[in-house]
């Protein structure tokens, strides 16, 4: 029963949120672990995420619901598997100014994970109720396990990954 709350939103922004991730990231995931080792890999990684948020929240009787620590797993496999793909980005040097830019991977979920890490280390009332902690946690679970599974999945010669995303 658990398993289902990686599957569960706590509103449509996290929904959408969690979707844009998702449909960015895990195309290349899923082709790298097959698709039964990637619905492994995205159960594992959202129950490591669950179990880390109330090992750190102890004290908590909020109850965690969502898909974010499984995607962030995902995203960390994805920058273990793939950290030189370029990920289309839109940077905003002034208001008006939008450049769209492709960045490696590894710069875009580098700043996931810092941007995350600073939340979680804040107390603003406007972002109650989200589990950072929890991304990190699933990012990280995802980026070791990936990482380990680099040695043991071999390349696939008529691999369709696609080289940007």
């Amino acid at each position: 029963m658990p398993l289902l709350f990686c599957f569960l939103h706590g509103n449509l922004g996290h929904l959408l949120s969690n979707m844009w991730f998702f449909w960015i990231f895990s195309d290349n995931v899923e082709e790298k672990l097959g698709k039964i080792g990637y619905l492994i890999f995205y159960l594992f990684v959202g129950a490591v995420s669950g179990i880390g948020h109330a090992y750190l929240n102890p004290e908590s009787t909020t109850p965690l619901v969502g898909a974010s620590g499984a995607i962030s797993g995902i995203m960390g496999a994805y920058m273990a598997f793939f950290p030189k793909n370029l990920i289309t980005s839109f940077f905003c040097p002034i208001w008006f100014f939008i450049r769209r830019i492709d960045v490696p991977a590894f710069v875009v979920l580098g700043f996931y994970l810092l941007i995350n890490a600073l939340q979680a280390n804040n107390n603003n009332p406007l972002l109650g109720g989200v589990a950072f902690d929890c991304h990190i946690v699933g990012f990280l679970a995802g980026l070791t396990l990936a990482l380990i599974l680099r040695f043991i999945i071999p390349e696939r010669e008529n691999s369709k990954l696609k080289l940007n995303s």
